[in-house]
């Protein structure tokens, strides 16, 4: 069945229950936030309120769910902390960025009420620039916005009962378009996706309303929605986000196979409940994950056995010994300059080659850094280590001194290879790893994104470490991306 996939923005969660004197806030616990985000409410009325108009209705007390979020007017060259959704998903008439929500956080750990930081025209829940500082230049124009996805309430009726999908189609009704950040009220954007027999098919949803729907190619469908999944979560955190909120759309889906009699279907709003059938795929430094193993498997990427060929200096708390390695693949006979010409060999035979491919700070705690850092500087003892690279490593010709590491290793074994999981393998305009490949242009490779060390690999031999083929390999499973990107 249809499954959608929602924006998941970095904010608190909210329920409002919205009416023509006001309104009340109501956290995920059922504690009373009014005084903190009391602004929402009349955002929110005034939305409904202008769209109903528009159609020459009134509106009525209404009770949404969505999280609250703090927008900060994003000026022309101002690169600023947050990310700006694009106009296109957030369906804006002036450009807000989401900023991160510890802010707001910030100002209600001081005992700050976010009405005091209006600004002096007292609209839109305005928040000085600052979290309420003063001195100083005024800085970009701060606001509470939400990002609303569910419809609880309305026209005097509960809706509970009713599937997503018909609770969305009123919620859309309700504001009718007079929606986006620039009125502080967005619908979550994202994509509705189905998985079947025929492929998988996408339907686009902005902040104001919904797009029409694309088909993939019936052959691997799986594969299809995992990168369509994983690609939308991506995007999501390329501009502020946490990730996707997965949900089922419509009642007697698969989700409801298996429930008890009598309980719920997942389609249903079930209130304060946690629910089993809302799945969140969160993207972090570690690539997309979720706590529900089948999700998690499905997006969480592929492993790679890599080699070890540098260490770079640490910064902060890990300013004592090296914070993060540079790891390269074998160098498949297409790219290698030792293979070049030649007949085609067992890796065993061919002199050992490793190309770059991606540098790993994450996945390695204190003690893994400690007892990495003696190798490093035990090898550096023994003159196994040094400023200058090796011959062994084939160094692409774009590499940044940044991207160069501080110490590179002599010898190939100081490390055993490492067993590195990636979400993706993306082109590089520094890597050269699978240069050789078709995807690849004007001599670019592809490099790892969020790769993290899962464990070290003692059993397996460096000349059995994963290749340039396999990188390449890695980059074809999202060959879907093209269709996700454009639905």
């Amino acid at each position: 069945g249809w499954v959608a996939a929602d924006w998941k923005a970095d904010g608190e969660r909210v329920q409002v229950h919205v009416s023509a004197e006001g309104g009340r806030v109501f956290s995920r616990n059922g504690e009373d936030s009014t005084a903190k985000f009391g602004a929402l409410a009349e955002s929110l009325w005034a939305a409904a309120d202008a769209a109903a108009r528009a159609h020459g209705k009134a509106v009525t007390p209404f009770v949404v769910d969505g999280e609250a979020v703090l927008l900060e007017e994003a000026r022309e060259g101002d690169a600023g902390q947050g990310a700006v959704w694009p106009r296109a998903i957030a369906a804006d008439r002036g450009a807000f960025r989401l900023m991160p929500f510890r802010e707001v956080a910030r100002l209600a750990r001081k005992g700050t009420s976010l009405h005091e930081q209006r600004g002096t025209d007292n609209e839109g829940g305005e928040v000085a620039s600052g979290s309420g500082s003063s001195g100083g230049s005024a800085g970009p124009a701060r606001k509470l916005g939400v990002v609303v996805f569910d419809l609880l309430f309305s026209e005097g009726a509960g809706l509970l009962s009713l599937p997503l999908r018909k609770r969305r189609e009123r919620l859309g009704g309700l504001f009718a378009g007079n929606t986006g950040f620039a009125t502080g009220v967005a619908l979550a954007p994202g994509v509705d996706v189905e998985a079947s027999a025929d492929g998988v098919r996408l339907s686009r949803r902005s902040a104001n309303g919904w797009g029409g729907a694309s088909r993939t190619g019936g052959a691997e469908s799986s594969e299809c929605l995992a990168a369509a999944l994983r690609n939308e979560a991506l995007l999501a955190a390329a501009h502020g986000g946490e990730g996707l909120m997965l949900k089922p759309l419509d009642k007697g889906s698969a989700a409801r196979k298996g429930a008890a009699s009598g309980a719920a279907d997942p389609a249903e709003y079930r209130p304060a409940t946690r629910s089993t059938s809302w799945v969140k795929l969160k993207v972090d430094a570690q690539g997309v994950r979720s706590k529900a193993p089948a999700a998690d498997a499905a997006v969480g990427g592929d492993t790679l056995d890599l080699i070890v060929v540098g260490a770079f200096r640490g910064k902060g708390r890990r300013a004592k010994g090296p914070g993060a390695f540079l790891v390269g693949c074998l160098a498949d006979e297409r790219g290698s300059e030792t293979g070049r010409g030649g007949s085609r060999t067992t890796p065993e035979a061919r002199p050992l080659e490793v190309v770059p491919v991606a540098r790993i700070g994450t996945g390695l705690s204190d003690a893994d850094l400690e007892r990495f850092g003696e190798r490093v500087r035990a090898a550096e003892a023994a003159g196994e280590a040094g400023p200058e690279p090796p011959g062994w490593v084939r160094l692409p010709k774009r590499l940044s001194k940044a991207r160069a590491p501080h110490v590179w290793l002599h010898d190939a074994t100081t490390f055993p290879p490492w067993e590195v999981k990636a979400t993706e393998a993306t082109p590089s305009a520094e890597y050269e790893a699978g240069s050789f490949a078709r995807q690849a242009q004007d001599g670019a490779g592809f490099s790892l994104r969020f790769p993290r060390l899962v464990r070290e690999r003692p059993d397996k031999p460096h000349e059995r470490a994963s290749t340039e083929a396999d990188v390449v390999a890695l980059s074809e499973q999202d060959r879907c991306d093209g269709q996700a990107r454009r639905a």
